[in-house]
């Protein structure tokens, strides 16, 4: 489900980096959530872990691999809802690969 991701509006690959332009979230990361609320409610932690499973489901079926969830790369938009972000140790796996970090 992309509504999980963040938009993706160009990428340019240079010889030593490579740049994305995506979409900015002003919300908190669930972190900072959690340190100012102390606990969620049953419901909000499912909803939250549904939203990040479903982020991880779909990079999983495009052969890629986030490499870094924590909770500081959760972020949620105006609306609420929990999105995956920061891809910088992400990798593109092939069939079969195994990962072992």
């Amino acid at each position: 489900n992309t509504e999980t991701l963040f938009d993706f509006f160009h990428m340019i690959d240079t010889l030593t980096t490579t740049y994305v332009i995506m979409e900015y979230v002003a919300g908190e990361d669930l972190k900072s959530c959690l340190r100012a609320l102390g606990c969620l409610e049953e419901e909000e932690a499912r909803a939250i872990v549904r939203e990040v499973v479903s982020a991880v489901h779909f990079l999983h079926q495009r052969h890629i691999a986030h490499g870094d969830i924590k909770l500081e790369n959760i972020l949620f938009d105006a609306a609420g809802n929990a999105k995956l972000c920061d891809f910088g140790m992400a990798i593109k796996i092939t069939d079969g690969q195994m990962l072992e970090e």
